[in-house]
């Protein structure tokens, strides 16, 4: 009986785990689509991400199965997903995608900032020029 409380006790951490890691693609998710990543960069994101994932489950898999990997442990976490993804999905996608607005919003004003200062310096760089090359053209 205990053998059966073990393999529960395994399952359930791993059906949860399986919903972190819909978590953690959904982040990734709205992270890729306001980073907007293309091509190469998308390619080094997504390898980015299977190494992180992979430190979020494997700690999880030693902790409940010791590294025994066996079907209900596949099954465990398909499942995990498969609810997150049919359950909460939808309603934690926009919460993501307002908190990564949240906590780019100091960065984008920043970035803003610099592009009106460089602007104003390229236009005054340019007037400070014409006026000097209007002086040389008199002498």
């Amino acid at each position: 009986m205990e053998y059966v409380n073990l393999q529960f006790s395994s399952f359930l951490i791993l059906f949860i785990a399986g919903s972190g890691l819909g978590i953690l693609i959904d982040i990734y998710r709205v992270m890729r689509s306001q980073l907007k990543l293309k091509g190469f960069f998308s390619s080094i994101g997504d390898f980015l991400f299977w190494v992180l994932a992979t430190f979020f489950i494997i700690p999880l898999l030693y902790w409940s199965t010791w590294l025994e990997l066996r079907f209900y442990v596949w099954l465990s976490l398909g499942l995990g997903l498969i609810f997150y993804y049919s359950m909460f999905s939808r309603a934690l996608i926009p919460v993501i995608l307002k908190t990564w607005r949240f906590l780019t919003w100091g960065p984008r004003q920043i970035g803003r900032f610099w592009r009106v200062f460089f602007k104003i310096f390229k236009q005054l760089r340019n007037f400070i020029i014409k006026k000097y090359l209007f002086f040389l053209k008199k002498e």
